[in-house]
């Protein structure tokens, strides 16, 4: 949660004012449904020993036309910062930390009942959610992005190919993707791919 909007959170309780930040399917939907399971364990006497949360917005099987099996539907920059900012979680009681490419390339494999199998990838810092959801003792706490398989090899080839990098400007009036590449991957030859610069 951002930290000025947690700021207000006083300001906010004092007003009797129900002040909803984002309520999307991530973060907002996935958070209620955490909690409701969280609270239905817990009311029943129940302790959570591990928390392993999966969440992903799917392309609908009648919209599923491209070989990624995925569509863009928010702001293209934020899908890229998302994967940049790496992702924290805690596992057998212990701090993970995962760089830019480690999220892709640590992905794992989950069978959604109705669904089939999908892969899952460290969702950016999970600790932040564990205050939030009263799990301090708990050993394991993880969120991760659900996706169709496929998606994370083709991310880690995004990356190699340096194409969310910043500090690259091209003008691409006119511009074929050949030439684009040739430019972009600096002069590379027929036939070949640096991945290395």
């Amino acid at each position: 949660m951002d930290e000025r909007i947690r700021a207000l959170a006083a300001d906010v309780e004092s007003a009797g004012i129900l002040f909803l930040c984002e309520t999307g399917l991530d973060p907002g939907i996935d958070h209620m449904s955490a909690m409701q399971c969280i609270d239905r364990i817990r009311n029943a006497g129940g302790r959570l020993r591990s928390f392993l949360s999966h969440c992903g917005g799917l392309v609908a099987p009648h919209s599923d036309n491209n070989p990624w099996h995925y569509k863009i539907s928010w702001n293209p920059r934020s899908v890229v910062l998302a994967g940049k900012a790496g992702a924290v979680y805690r596992e057998n009681n212990q701090t993970v930390r995962l760089s830019y490419p480690e999220v892709f390339s640590r992905s794992g494999e989950i069978d959604v009942p109705g669904a089939g199998k999908m892969e899952s990838y460290a969702n950016r810092d999970s600790l932040d959610y564990i205050a939030l959801y009263g799990l301090h003792d708990i050993p394991d706490f993880t969120r991760t992005t659900l996706r169709y398989p496929g998606f994370c090899r083709g991310w880690e080839m995004v990356i190699a190919l340096q194409l969310t990098d910043e500090e690259k400007k091209f003008r691409t009036d006119g511009l074929s993707i050949r030439e684009f590449f040739r430019q972009h991957l600096g002069g590379t030859r027929r036939g070949e791919c640096r991945t290395d610069d």
